[in-house]
């Protein structure tokens, strides 16, 4: 919205919109001084208030990111305006003063609540503070001059405020039952700003490497310890000796705080399962910083209460607005730059020159001009790096798009293929970084259309699924990767169009085809499969166990991925639910967090594609943090009718990629479902695998299928050997087709062996992806076996014939 006037005047053009966005930024800057001026009757102080606030590292996000850059600013312009009027209306009793802070509070809240929801309580506590409360006339006069923000705050609040406000219940009752780590995020935000994340991870760089993180950890704690008990005693040197015993015991009783509930705390880790270090050194920087405002504030009182009160007030807007997000994400605390802080900065850059200025000027001169370049500095290394790694890459795309796809007609299809790797996968989600727009906006913006005129999509059977009935003229196609974009529209038409075939003489000579699965195909061959089988002692072991259970086991989990079809009640845009069932425990699926928010609740449904007897559901824990603790297992032939099979309510956090084996009384079932209603940090779930497990293999170690690759063909004696080839001639084995591509170094496609020596053939579905096929091989799974292949032949069917297998894998 508040582009719409540049747009209008200059349409898409990225440089004017930064000029745009940067007099925004410029006009907060100037309101940040004006009250910084307003509030310390000093000049001197408010320049060094717009400067921090100017110099912008903390919170840049919410200026360098255009979608909120503008609402950012003018939210703090409108929120800094507002107190200075009210403190002019505390000071001179001015109604006209009173009149014009009641509008800029309503138009701050109206205009940008999703930034300003906590403003009604550095406003009570401002009211509290300033206000002359001695008499009762003085405060029902002051009730009266209060109760219109409540009014106001009420009003906006009841129709702007989402569900995630019904987790400060569940964050205050946490924190009154004794989970104190629910602090994490608090804390450690709070040290995120006052000393920035690159800073603190300067600072672990630079104690010896030789030592363990946690140990790296608790020198800096020691450090810091000591320095500001030192810095408590200057400051309060005029103090009596109780009063500076009492302050310098208040940090030693923070460090042994961060020892008993963070560090120990089964919420705070990091995404691979460590102890979060570096965040546990934020919450000790956050906690020392308030010991120290208090100090600084019991010195103030002594010289005159109205700097106090100052340094209480700012200290609450700051605070204010980082519980505000602390109380929905207590385990997670905010990065320096995040978009979220932007509004903490601006008291904290009026805090921070009058914590240090009052004492010795020029020290506190010296360091406020370290802070200003620190910041600066850091600033523009993350400009820098945000230029490189996302704007660069982003006007490389669209200049490419623009290439192969001058103008974008009505009804048009868009399919873009990513390669797997990182770098690649998150420059194009910042391609289309439009917030909760579609991601059609930004190409629309690019193109001058509407952006319901015509699909884009990265996954392929929604490509087909727009697609279909379109003329092929319509349909476009790409594939993004390390060498950037390459237009694949030419073959994706005439595969789908006409389908093709593509005879292949051995494997060997793959590189010299020109083979690419642009769209899906169907490898066609003959194959004789002759198992290794051996005798010797080494096999008891699986006696033990039962070998036809194993074997069983396995083909039953083989069907049960080739035929398994997920459902889930939500998901995030890269983290989708098959990747629940894609036998990787490395992606992961993640429920939509804005729909956990409002729903709290989250259902995974399994459909085994027949009905089976399932007694087991196995699933890997994804985040520790969010690991499912109270969830329900329900099992259903149609579908419709739902039976609970099992209720769990632990309460207990699991770690990243551990396994969870919930067993309950065999089901006959083709669905099962995963009801999960709660998690440990009230996030969003996340799942790494899950499968669904016939009831007769329930109770075997599954450990040993890992064994199976090198002792499975073998037999104790000639009578174990017979039984062994019985059941390998009545099941077959499992077999796979691996192949590489420029998208992904390993790609996986199962299908079932016939072990009985004879050739037979055999046709194996291979997903779309990549625009070139370096490598394929055809083994058994697992298995050691003779293999002899022939007749190969690779089918590219039409875009009919693709639906047509969709629709029989989705029966």
């Amino acid at each position: 919205l508040p582009y719409i006037p540049i747009y209008e005047m200059f349409g898409i053009n990225i440089p004017i919109f930064y000029f745009y966005a940067l007099i925004f930024y410029f006009i907060a800057a100037v309101s940040v001084f004006l009250l910084a001026r307003q509030l310390t009757k000093n000049n001197i102080l408010a320049l060094f208030a717009g400067a921090i606030f100017s110099a912008g590292f903390i919170g840049s996000d919410g200026i360098f990111r255009l979608f909120n850059s503008v609402q950012t600013s003018y939210s703090i312009m409108f929120v800094c305006l507002f107190f200075t009027f009210l403190l002019r209306f505390a000071r001179k009793t001015n109604k006209w003063d009173y009149l014009i802070a009641l509008v800029l509070f309503f138009v701050a809240l109206e205009t940008a609540f999703i930034r300003t929801s906590y403003l009604i309580f550095p406003t009570i506590v401002f009211l509290i503070l300033f206000l002359n409360w001695r008499k009762i006339q003085d405060c029902v006069r002051n009730i009266i001059i209060v109760a219109p923000f409540l009014i106001i705050y009420k009003y906006i609040f009841s129709y702007s405020v989402d569900a995630r406000a019904g987790l400060v219940k569940d964050y205050v009752n946490g924190i009154l039952t004794g989970r104190f780590d629910y602090l994490h995020s608090f804390f450690g935000t709070l040290g995120n700003i006052v000393l920035p994340q690159p800073v603190q991870v300067i600072l672990f760089d630079s104690v010896s490497k030789s030592i363990y993180y946690m140990e790296q950890l608790l020198v800096l704690e020691l450090v810091f310890l000591v320095g500001l008990i030192f810095l408590i005693n200057v400051i309060l040197k005029s103090r009596n000796r109780f009063t500076r015993i009492l302050f310098s015991i208040l940090p030693v009783l923070w460090f042994v705080f961060i020892q008993v509930y963070f560090l120990n705390s089964e919420y705070i880790f990091t995404h691979s399962g460590e102890v979060d270090a570096v965040g546990i050194f934020s919450n000790f920087i956050g906690g020392i910083f308030l010991i120290l405002q208090g100090s600084i504030i019991l010195l103030l009182l002594k010289y005159g209460g109205n700097l106090a009160k100052i340094i209480i007030f700012l200290n609450c807007w700051l605070l204010a607005n980082i519980l505000a997000y602390s109380t929905y994400l207590p385990f997670t605390p905010l990065e320096s730059i995040n978009r979220y802080l932007t509004h903490s900065l601006a008291p904290y850059a009026i805090l921070l020159p009058m914590s240090l200025y009052f004492f010795r000027k020029k020290t506190g001169i010296l360091v406020l001009t370290v802070v200003i370049f620190t910041n600066m500095i850091l600033s523009v290394a993350y400009q820098r790096q945000f230029i490189e790694e996302k704007s660069i890459p982003t006007i490389k795309f669209y200049a490419q798009l623009k290439k192969y796809l001058p103008d974008i007609k009505k009804g048009s299809v868009l399919y873009f293929d990513v390669a797997n790797n990182r770098n690649s996968q998150q420059e194009f989600r910042d391609f289309f970084s439009v917030g909760s727009m579609p991601n059609t906006t930004a190409i629309a913006i690019r193109y001058g259309i509407d952006r319901y005129d015509f699909s884009m999509t990265s996954d392929y059977r929604e490509f087909l699924s727009f697609s279909e009935g379109k003329p092929e003229e319509s349909l476009f196609s790409f594939f993004y990767g390390p060498e950037g974009l390459v237009e694949t529209t030419s073959i994706t038409r005439i595969n789908l169009e006409n389908g093709r075939d593509l005879e292949l003489a051995d494997l060997s000579g793959l590189q010299k085809t020109n083979l690419s699965l642009v769209t899906p195909a169907i490898l066609k061959f003959r194959a004789k499969v002759n198992p290794q089988v051996t005798v010797h002692e080494n096999c008891t072991n699986f006696v033990k166990v039962g070998k036809d259970l194993l074997f069983g086991y396995l083909l039953s989990r083989n069907a049960f991925y080739r035929d398994v079809k997920i459902k889930t009640s939500s998901q995030e845009r890269y983290q989708r639910s098959s990747l629940m069932v894609d036998e990787s425990r490395g992606t992961l699926w993640r429920g939509n967090r804005g729909w956990w928010h409002y729903n709290s609740i989250e259902e995974v449904i399994v459909d085994l594609g027949s009905p089976k007897s399932v007694g087991q559901l196995l699933w890997v824990n994804g985040y520790a943090n969010s690991t499912p603790t109270d969830y329900a297992i329900e099992t259903s032939l149609d579908g419709e009718k739902w039976n609970n099979v099992k209720n769990v309510n632990e309460g207990g956090k699991k770690p990243n990629g551990s396994v969870v084996k919930d067993k309950f009384p065999p089901q006959k079932s083709r669905y099962v479902k995963l009801v999960i209603k709660q998690t440990f940090d009230n996030d969003s779930p996340a799942i790494g695998e899950i499968e669904a497990v016939e009831d007769k293999y329930v109770d075997i170690d599954k450990d040993n299928i890992q064994r199976l690759e090198t002792e499975a063909l073998c037999a104790e004696n000639k009578v174990e050997f017979q039984e062994v080839g019985r059941f390998i001639k009545n099941w077959g084995i499992p077999g796979k087709v691996i192949w590489k591509t420029d998208k992904a170094e390993k790609n996986v496609a199962k299908f079932n062996f016939i072990a009985d020596g004879e050739y037979h053939n055999y046709s194996v579905f291979l997903s779309s992806g990549g625009t070139k096929v370096t490598d394929l091989k055809i083994n058994s799974l697992e298995i050691s076996a003779d293999i002899l292949i022939s007749d190969l032949n690779i089918n590219f069917p039409t875009e009919a014939e693709l639906l047509k297998i969709f629709s029989l894998q989705d029966e």
